[in-house]
């Protein structure tokens, strides 16, 4: 009598020349960019401390150049330091003040189209477009009245398409 086979794995094929072809070739490749990686990332690593190195003497330099400055540069000295304080008073502009005064002064009607400051001149250009010419006679007093703005002057206007394009000039309060 014969014995049943109760073995349900078959014997698994015998993989292909291919298979074991692609394999090797992946292993190459994956080798190669591991390499090229810790290369770049070497490379990295030289040239970032290069760059400290140089931030170091370049500082240690310009410490050197300033106290070596030779005494009739004073001018362009002057120059320098009066065009910075005019960068730190262009910057330190009461922006918030100035946007809560022109989100005070919004109503129904108006839609701001442009905002253009000028922080160091203390000016400001709104323009906008306006559902009537109403509408923008009210904006510009509520405008007018709103402690960060004055002189709230209408510099153009143009009825287009059922609304009024319009530009406004204001004067900007704040810190001087």
């Amino acid at each position: 009598m014969r014995h049943p086979r109760l073995d349900f794995l078959h014997p698994a094929p015998p993989r292909p020349r291919t298979a074991w072809l692609v394999l090797a070739a992946g292993l190459v490749a994956t080798t190669v960019s591991a390499g090229q990686v810790i290369h770049l990332w070497s490379a990295n690593r030289d040239l970032q401390g290069a760059l400290d190195r140089g931030a170091e003497s370049a500082g240690r330099r310009s410490g050197a150049m300033t106290a070596l400055r030779p005494r009739d540069d004073a001018p362009a000295l002057a120059l320098e330091v009066r065009e910075a304080h005019a960068v730190i008073a262009a910057l330190d502009v009461p922006w918030d003040a100035l946007f809560a005064d022109l989100e005070a002064a919004a109503r129904p009607g108006i839609v701001l189209t442009a905002l253009q400051p000028d922080g160091e001149g203390r000016s400001l250009r709104i323009g906008g477009e306006a559902a009537t010419f109403g509408d923008l006679t009210a904006y510009m007093t509520g405008l007018g009245q709103r402690p960060a703005l004055a002189r709230v002057l209408l510099a153009s206007h143009e009825r287009v398409a059922g609304v009024t394009r319009f530009t406004l000039t204001a004067h900007w309060k704040g810190r001087p």
